[in-house]
């Protein structure tokens, strides 16, 4: 797909973004640089901070060029899903992805927001949302945060229930007010919602409302003003086997078959180190350093590489698992 040359103000739109010529001029002569531009454009009007377009202009360039652009039929979000899927497993190999899952959706997430932008998503059942310039605006800025897609989308899903009854109460997003958020949570809280989830919409109000402020969509930040309920210290985890029952599960593993050897390792990165499924499938051997005891993993929320001290029974289980004898 040939992008073509921009000139004038769309083009000036990447010679903001980018400092070097070299950079401004790839995202100017690469695929879709026109809708590129227009929807960077959108996006600044909408208040969108200028880490967070950078971020975007990256990602909007990757996938021009690996999803069907003008003068095709209009794409479903299931076909989206397809292409993202293939390029998160292609990252996968070539080391730049850990997690094919979280790469694919947040491929998915960013390409559905710009091609509904732009007309192109094929999507007649879902809903018309309630202030989409300000919800695609917002969802553009979380992925760009450096969040894993799911709490991503979680922090999207809270807002578009939020301005959903916003709307129904027939109140401007301009004239937001304090009261109307505690109205909010209320009635969440009408609806048996857990402390724990009355504390995460407190937490993704509080971020909303200090971005929301900066563009001008609310008179003022409420977030230092937006109460949450207290929580009691690990309420919110869930309630998992008693240690002696862990233990009797390791053990039940210690032999010599391999399927044992594979699941001992498995069973003590989960119980030692509190890993999510998703990060023991991540690791790579890359990630275990012999030497200075040191187990590094990549976080699924957070996409940040911890380091951990690598436990003995860790290490000789996993080295039982890698050199079976």
């Amino acid at each position: 797909m040939a992008g073509g040359v921009l000139s004038g103000e769309l083009a000036a739109m990447f010679q903001k973004l980018f400092r070097y010529p070299r950079v401004s001029s790839r995202h100017a002569n690469g695929p879709l640089a026109q809708e590129r531009s227009t929807f960077l454009s959108h996006l600044q009007t909408q208040g969108t901070p200028r880490s967070t377009l950078l971020r975007c202009a990256s990602q909007l360039l990757l996938i021009a060029g690996r999803l069907p652009g003008k003068g095709c039929d209009p794409i479903t979000r299931h076909e989206i899903a397809r292409y993202a899927k293939r390029w998160a497993q292609r990252q996968r190999r070539r080391g730049h992805a850990q997690i094919v899952r979280w790469a694919a959706q947040r491929f998915e997430q960013t390409a559905c927001i710009w091609y509904s932008f732009l007309g192109w998503l094929k999507d007649p059942v879902s809903p018309q949302p309630a202030y989409p310039c300000q919800q695609s605006a917002w969802a553009i800025f979380v992925l760009a945060e450096g969040l894993s897609a799911r709490t991503a989308y979680n922090y999207c899903w809270w807002i578009d229930r939020f301005l959903q009854w916003v709307k129904q109460q027939a109140v401007p997003l301009r004239q937001v007010t304090l009261a109307l958020i505690d109205g909010f949570m209320r009635y969440l809280s009408a609806n048996r919602l857990s402390r724990a989830s009355l504390a995460t919409a407190a937490k993704v109000l509080r971020r909303f409302a200090s971005y929301a402020h900066a563009p001008g969509w609310w008179p003022r930040d409420w977030a230092p003003a937006i109460l949450s309920p207290r929580l009691f210290r690990q309420e919110d985890l869930p309630l998992g086997p008693a240690w002696t029952d862990v233990r009797r599960l390791i053990a039940a593993n210690d032999g010599n078959m391999p399927l044992q050897r594979r699941n001992q390792a498995i069973l003590l990165l989960l119980a030692v180190y509190g890993l999510r499924s998703g990060e023991v499938r991540g690791l790579r051997l890359e990630d275990v350093d012999w030497t200075r005891r040191i187990l590094r993993v990549r976080r699924s929320k957070t996409a940040r590489v911890q380091e951990y001290p690598l436990t003995r029974n860790t290490r000789q289980a996993l080295q039982r698992y890698l050199n079976p004898i």
